[in-house]
């Protein structure tokens, strides 16, 4: 396959390669970057009340990363854990276990959270990663604009335009560590007004060391298709059509495996009234299932899921002092459970329906000075009835250059199909003398609440004409309504577990980020982030008061030694915390690439990941588990070819 890359790339004869490099962009234009994930409408980011981070076309090629996850590393505050080779637990200002079921996360405006989990299952997202335009972080609550869910924090994750994918890309990459990764796009136009990107990506990952005992044997393998058309048929007017299918193989523990299979179709239309109000409408159908622990015969359960969702905006410009966005969605699931093995599911409401309505007022206080935006949005849905999740920010701007604000916002995360399935699972755990001990959870299902969160936050962020600019922001979340199982009966046959909602937690912290460019060739970053948690909860008939706190620091430095030649450096560090019997260690990692533009056509890339150690674990879970799963260095090799 390289030898053939490389000989076609001696014949082909079209646009060269693109690095759109923000390197030559001066700090003045990267703080005017424009933002959307907030409030709905593009603003300057030095204009945004809330703590976000942007990340880059040029930010994801120079990091060598290739699953998303990794990619939200790059964002302050973040806390992002892999747990084996296919599985992260994602989350901002939390502990990750907890705060990965109170992450929204969207592509191109659909969300990709699952009802059947209640967190976004990683392993079976298929991204193109050079298909990514940007990725939009919001540390902190984003429920006023997109509802239930987006509790910690909000991630938008835009695709390039077709018109701006225009011809055939492929890309090939192997590492040392067992991982593999091919993508092909093809991009073209029909007509004048409509253009059209064909793309498909595959990716595997072999088994990483269980340094606990014998190697756990699991691996896993992804593959996706899809196809996006978009029409201008006028200055006013933008149609855009996706579809995509992606399925997943995950060879599990204990010989089994899981199997994640998912179709989606997209549709959007974009409509310019005047230059003062848009209007916007965004359409999706998803088909899912998934199937856990199957073996030769059987699987241990299946859940399946069919959802349509339906969301209409409008954005107006009222005389020189609102901003008003407003809108209402309808969102249709319906879950399809089958028992096996493991889980016997009975009586579990199988339809659950969602009505949403949002409100967000901009009001100009004091011309190029002081803004004020309130807003909420309303939700009806199957389970728990209303729910309401208001905010107040305040922007003030001493200068043009700097921005003060702060914000107090009201979130919640609603039930998923697990807290509200009835259910009778059988647990397999070891026993230590080499077998297993069997017994028998019952999960009752009820009673069913959201968990609320009341987060109260303030930023500074500024740009001097140095090449500098710095962001900073400090937290405090006060959460309650918290999940967890409570056990109200027990026998000899096993435990009656009901959902409890009783327990609480407050978290605080502070996040800072500088980013300094010496030289139009050369460019640093870097961030600290620190996190406080308190935990009142109680947990199987056992109350806990646990105190956690959590350090990460990074530092980026991307350098054009030439023309061709482009050299990149990442340190990321995180102090060790714990959470009752998981712990995330402590650990250091250094990442080192290299990228050469060999011709117009031709670009090749040498990355090393993790190499001050031959492996480092993110997670230990709790001794029964036996296991202890550790990320190995990583030396991968990528060719991209553009024509």
């Amino acid at each position: 396959m390289v030898t053939f890359l490389f000989c076609l790339c001696q014949t082909i004869h079209a646009s060269d390669i693109n690095p759109d490099y923000l390197l030559d962009m001066d700090i003045e234009d990267l703080m005017a970057v424009e933002v959307t994930s907030l409030s709905k409408y593009k603003q300057p980011l030095i204009n945004t009340p809330a703590a976000i981070t942007v990340i880059n076309s040029q930010d994801i090629r120079q990091s060598g990363f290739k699953e998303v996850p990794e990619l939200l590393m790059l964002a302050p505050g973040m806390q992002v854990v892999r747990e084996d080779e296919a599985n992260w637990s994602v989350s901002a200002r939390s502990f990750p276990l907890e705060g990965n079921r109170k992450m929204l996360v969207m592509a191109d405006g659909r969300s990709i959270f699952s009802q059947d989990t209640g967190t976004v299952n990683w392993v079976n997202q298929g991204f193109f990663i050079e298909d990514i335009e940007t990725i939009e972080v919001i540390r902190g609550p984003g429920g006023t604009s997109w509802g239930y869910n987006a509790v910690n924090g909000v991630v938008n994750i835009t695709s390039k335009k077709p018109e701006d994918t225009q011809g055939v890309l492929t890309n090939v990459s192997v590492g040392t560590a067992g991982n593999k990764e091919a993508q092909a796009r093809l991009g073209g136009n029909i007509r004048e007004k409509i253009f059209y990107k064909l793309y498909f990506t595959g990716s595997g990952q072999d088994g990483f060391e269980n340094t606990n005992g014998p190697d756990v044997g699991d691996e896993f393998k992804k593959f996706k298709t899809g196809l996006r058309m978009d029409f201008h048929p006028d200055d006013r007017d933008m149609v855009s059509i996706e579809g995509a299918v992606t399925k997943t193989n995950y060879q599990d523990t204990f010989d089994t495996e899981d199997n994640f299979n998912e179709l989606f179709v997209m549709g959007r239309w974009d409509h310019t009234f005047t230059k003062n109000l848009n209007f916007k409408l965004l359409t999706h159908y998803d088909n899912s299932d998934a199937n856990y622990y199957e073996t030769q015969s059987e699987s241990a359960f299946s859940v399946g899921i069919q959802q349509f969702n339906t969301e209409v905006q409008l954005d107006a410009l009222l005389g020189e002092r609102h901003h008003l966005i407003t809108g209402a969605g309808f969102k249709h699931t319906k879950f399809s459970p089958s028992d096996g093995y493991q889980i016997h599911f009975y009586d579990s409401n199988e339809i659950w329906d969602n009505y949403s309505f949002f409100i967000s007022d901009e009001y100009l206080l004091v011309k190029n000075r002081l803004w004020v935006t309130l807003g909420t949005k309303m939700e009806n849905n199957t389970n728990t009835d209303f729910g309401w999740q208001p905010n107040a920010r305040l922007l003030f701007k001493p200068r043009p250059d700097q921005s003060v604000w702060m914000a107090v916002s009201r979130a919640l995360r609603s039930p998923d199909f697990r807290d509200s399935a009835r259910r009778i699972v059988g647990n397999r755990y070891p026993d230590g003398a080499g077998g297993f001990v069997t017994d028998y959870e019952t999960y009752t299902g009820t009673p069913l609440e959201d968990e609320g969160l009341t987060a109260y936050e303030a930023g500074y962020r500024f740009q001097l004409p140095q090449n500098l600019s710095s962001e900073i922001a400090v937290f405090y979340n006060d959460y309650d309504h918290l999940l967890s199982k409570e056990m109200i009966y027990q026998d000899a046959n096993g435990i009656i577990l009901d959902n409890s909602y009783e327990n609480k937690l407050t978290t605080y912290g502070s996040e800072i980020s500088l980013t300094w460019k010496p030289h139009k060739s050369w460019q640093v970053s870097g961030s600290y982030a620190y996190l406080f948690n308190d935990y009142r909860f109680e947990d199987l008939g056992t109350n806990y008061n646990e105190h956690s706190y959590t350090s990460r620091f990074q530092l980026h430095a991307h350098v054009d030694a030439t023309d061709l030649l482009g050299l990149d450096a990442h340190l990321f560090w995180n102090n060790a915390s714990q959470l009752l019997y998981t712990i995330i260690p402590e650990y250091l990692r250094l990442d080192l690439g290299i990228t050469y533009r060999a011709t117009d056509h031709l670009e090749i890339s040498l990355v090393g990941q993790n190499l001050l150690d031959p492996g480092h674990t993110e997670i230990e879970w709790p001794p029964y588990m036996q296991y202890r799963i550790e990320i190995p260095r990583n030396i991968s090799l990528q060719i991209k070819v553009v024509f």
